[in-house]
């Protein structure tokens, strides 16, 4: 009696999305009882094993949603069907018929719901497929779906655990370190491990902040970092995506930062490989051994990526120099210090139309240089020494004095953090 009211709940969500045939009812149900029976992975291996055909069971990105058993698997048939699906189908009634180059044969049924595609069931043709075949591999897709729609929701669940455990390990909500190791082995994650954060942000074409298109985001950055043979964690937290991998053995700090930026430019290359309208940016904090000591990075890693601009679009904060040291003091402290010492050359160049502010911050990057900053400027040498007599006096400052030097360094520093506008 339990069992027929399981299947009677089963069938009405099946036919809400769609995906029920009252042809096949029975043989359904019969796959539902053995799937509940002796589960999803070995179920799919008996039927591969019985008709002699090799399938699998899939996301929408191709990418299996199994431990997979199934003894005829290999990523070269996964890659091949997903290249013949963007390619040339042939559809026949609810499935999709294709042929390879070497004349191999797939069927693929699409697992879709009325809002959107959940996965695929794909055969291979081994043994010769028949119409039979067919229908009972139809009469089993609403088990399949069913299954997929399952998992998606577990893990959805478990995503959002992970997301706020990340998230109270970064902000230093955690005081146990042996609750942080095991909470982080339930996960396959081995926190007693050294590990690395790199923080990421991706402004669309407009400016603004976008994280959609998200799981795919993540894929490419697993993806990479696999490759590379690197564990990693992805999670979203306010609006940032926080990537963290972990070192198997200890390394030295040079050549841990040289490494993440090198890791750090291949992920930043393939997004913009895969999304010509999205433009990531990156946040690099320190290296440091100890998890409980990753809160530290991450702050880091935030004000490494709020002074992030599109010409550093990589910033590792032990290259921010003194700047990391103005973002510690008071705001409106380092405001007015900057204003204090430009306001005047600032609105000299708004009623002269000149551009005294940017001759005289090339000029300090150049050291000082006369012949580099002219040719930067494209001026001749002795108009730039005109320039400079002009900004020494509007400032009331000595560019040959050490101390007017310093303030005017950091008065720049300050007016490029733009922190007048956060």
């Amino acid at each position: 009696m339990q069992e027929h009211i399981m299947y009677e709940q089963f069938k009405v969500e099946q036919k809400e999305i769609g995906l029920f045939s009252e042809i096949n009812e029975g043989f359904t149900h019969n796959v539902l009882s053995k799937v509940n029976e002796v589960g999803i992975e070995d179920y799919l291996a008996k039927i591969e094993e019985s008709f002699g055909h090799q399938i699998l069971l899939t996301n929408d990105l191709f990418e299996p949603v199994i431990n997979h058993k199934l003894k005829n698997y290999n990523k070269k048939f996964v890659s091949e069907i997903k290249h013949l699906y963007y390619g040339l189908t042939k559809r026949v009634n609810h499935y999709l018929k294709i042929e390879s180059l070497e004349n191999e044969i797939y069927f693929l049924f699409e697992l879709k719901t009325k809002a959107s595609l959940k996965g695929f069931f794909i055969i291979k043709e081994i043994d010769k497929v028949t119409e039979i075949h067919i229908q009972q591999y139809w009469a089993t897709l609403p088990v399949l779906m069913s299954e997929l729609v399952k998992r998606e929701t577990i893990n959805d669940i478990e995503k959002k655990y992970q997301q706020n455990f990340i998230y109270d390990l970064l902000h230093n909500n955690l005081d146990s370190h042996y609750s942080i190791i095991n909470q982080g082995s339930v996960w396959g994650w081995d926190l007693s491990l050294p590990h690395q954060l790199i923080l990421m942000k991706i402004k669309d074409q407009y400016g603004q902040i976008n994280i959609d298109n998200l799981f795919q985001i993540e894929r490419i950055i697993y993806n990479t970092l696999s490759k590379y043979f690197y564990k990693s964690i992805v999670v979203e937290i306010n609006g940032l995506i926080v990537i963290i991998f972990s070192y198997e053995k200890q390394k030295g700090k040079n050549e841990t930062k040289e490494e993440m930026k090198f890791l750090t430019n291949i992920i930043k290359d393939r997004i913009n490989e895969q999304f010509k309208d999205k433009e990531p940016f990156f946040g690099i904090g320190r290296f440091y051994p100890q998890i409980k000591d990753l809160c530290r990075s991450y702050q880091e890693g935030k004000l490494a990526l709020q002074l992030s601009t599109k010409k550093t679009t990589i910033t590792h904060y032990e290259d921010l120099g003194i700047t990391r040291l103005l973002a510690s003091l008071h705001r409106e402290q380092i405001v007015d210090f900057s204003q204090e010492y430009l306001t005047d050359l600032i609105v000299e160049d708004k009623q002269q139309n000149t551009e005294l502010l940017t001759t005289l911050e090339v000029y300090l990057n150049e050291n000082m240089n006369l012949k580099s900053t002219a040719d930067k400027l494209f001026i001749h040498p002795n108009t730039l020494r005109n320039h400079i007599k002009k900004i020494e006096s509007t400032l009331r400052v000595d560019l040959q004095n050490t101390e007017d030097i310093v303030n005017l360094f950091i008065a720049l520093k300050i007016r490029s953090m733009n922190i007048n506008n956060n």
